[in-house]
């Protein structure tokens, strides 16, 4: 038989191997449950970046020549703060890709200005949006999307731009996207244009020598107001190309007329007008540019209204005025004019 102190000597070293027990479970549970923290942090510090690009339009349909708006948006789906590029720079950071009518392809590149990139942190979780002008910009007025009416298939891609050792070292708690993310294509449609552009020969007969002049008309045929350019200066606002009758284009010659135009508006139903001799002219002893037209004959002259103005100075007035943005190109009817020999009669 066990005596009391015998009996209390073994509990004492049955509830010591206990505690014992119980110390290197918790122990073990807890350097586990480190570990486990550790390496999800591990885990979440070396997963790779991840983000959602969306391209929505503004609306369905667009008249030709007014501003095509989307609204763009980059979400962070990633685990890590990532850097962005909050401008959308079209032509950079965003790529473009159009199918126009009938399934064809258009030439962008040589269609809009890209703009510079503009680089920020996003944390998990969170998005940056921005609405943009998809056809805003300096472009050929021969060679544009969006010329026609018709439905478009628009493709955009969010591509990470590059950055330099000095951008990079600016965002020292975030991580640069890895790779380029397509948003889903959709349809833009277009229709025939509310705004309409004329240039017509102020006389269908000009004499070598004489300044060939020219009316200029933008009428705003539409229920809202328009930004335009109020003086539609040559080369600020319009565009020529003009040939002769063997369809060799005339180039232009003189001092470039330099300058972006100064923007008004036209109210609904309301036009602006301008004239002025589409040759050099000579003005207090500087010669303009114009096309240097010499010879007599017949020439075709081919005229587009174009803003080109760069993408963001455009893109400063969405949501400011109540206007609609018509940046073109708008091409006018092609016209014709004839040039006779200078004679001494034409000049008295």
């Amino acid at each position: 038989m066990f005596s009391n102190g015998n009996l209390d000597m073994g509990k004492t070293a049955m509830r010591r191997a206990v505690f014992g027990l119980l110390t290197i479970i918790f122990t073990f549970a807890g350097v586990t449950q480190h570990a486990s923290a550790a390496a999800a942090r591990k885990e979440q510090k070396t997963a790779a970046p991840a983000a959602a690009f969306t391209a929505t339009p503004v609306k369905s349909s667009y008249s030709e020549g007014e501003a095509i708006l989307l609204l763009l948006g980059l979400k962070n789906t990633g685990q890590q703060t990532i850097i962005a590029d909050a401008g959308f720079a079209l032509g950079s950071t965003v790529q473009v890709s159009v199918t126009g009518p009938g399934g064809k392809a258009i030439d962008w590149a040589a269609s809009f200005e890209a703009g510079a990139p503009r680089f920020q942190t996003v944390r998990p979780g969170n998005q940056i949006t921005r609405v943009i002008c998809l056809n805003c910009g300096s472009r050929d007025p021969f060679a544009y999307p969006f010329a026609e009416p018709g439905t478009y298939t628009v493709h955009l891609a969010y591509e990470p731009s590059g950055l330099t050792p000095a951008e990079r070292a600016s965002f020292p708690q975030a991580v640069a996207l890895e790779h380029g993310i397509e948003a889903a294509a959709f349809e833009v449609r277009v229709t025939a244009p509310l705004v309409l552009f004329t240039a017509r020969p102020a006389q269908a007969v000009f004499h070598v020598g004489d300044p060939v002049t020219f009316n200029f008309r933008l009428q705003n045929t539409g229920s809202q107001s328009v930004l335009a350019a109020y003086d539609l200066p040559l080369e600020g606002a319009v565009r020529l190309r003009v040939t002769d009758a063997a369809g060799k284009q005339v180039q232009p010659a003189g001092q470039p007329q330099s300058g972006q135009p100064l923007l008004s508006t036209i109210d609904a139903g309301s036009a602006i007008e301008a004239s002025y001799p589409i040759t050099p002219l000579n003005l207090y002893g500087t010669i303009l540019r114009g096309f240097d037209i010499r010879e007599p004959g017949t020439y075709t002259v081919e005229a587009s209204y174009d803003l080109q103005q760069p993408i963001d100075v455009l893109q400063g007035y969405v949501g400011v005025l109540p206007v609609l943005i018509v940046p073109g190109p708008i091409a006018a009817p092609p016209v014709k004019f004839t040039v006779e020999p200078a004679t001494a009669a034409a000049h008295n």
